[in-house]
């Protein structure tokens, strides 16, 4: 890809709730928490959609008690579309677009997570600024159906 990227041209098309828990038996006050995140990227070519997934588990001893799971669905303009395609079974999102739709599906599962937990004992734990900048340090291939970038957060 070109060290100089070209603008993307996209929109929010939809954000959908894959997973949501609360698991109050495996939370113990005052154990050390952890956060193990996530992000996988997929596409609908016929779509030109681009789909991001993050995942954030809250545990202890590597038990989660708390489990969201967002993803946001962007559409593509088709020049900035055809930018990306690599071949029929690749696409190439480039770094810094790949970095702002995390960025955005993060924000959004901070907002879900924050909803969910708004009225329970588990208002303390929240999705915390993360640097994508230290995920992301190459363009990401999506290939076939799903790419994985997984990170612990801890």
């Amino acid at each position: 890809m070109n060290t100089k990227e070209k603008p993307v041209n996209f929109q929010l098309r939809g954000i959908t709730t894959d997973q949501f828990a609360i698991i109050d038996a495996a939370y113990k006050q005052g154990e050390q928490t952890e956060l193990v995140t996530s992000f996988n990227f997929n596409w609908d070519p016929p779509a030109k959609v681009i789909s991001v997934k993050a995942n954030f588990r809250f545990e202890q001893n590597t038990v989660p008690f708390l489990l969201i799971e967002v993803s946001c669905h962007f559409g593509i303009e088709e020049n900035s579309w055809n930018e990306m395609i690599e071949t029929t079974n690749q696409l190439i999102v480039p770094k810094a677009f790949a970095i702002h739709l995390a960025m955005i599906t993060t924000g959004t599962a901070r907002g879900v997570l924050h909803a969910k937990i708004e009225r329970t004992q588990f208002t303390q734990f929240m999705v915390p600024p993360i640097d994508l900048t230290a995920i992301f340090t190459n363009d990401v291939t999506v290939v076939k159906e799903e790419t994985s970038l997984d990170i612990d957060q801890r």
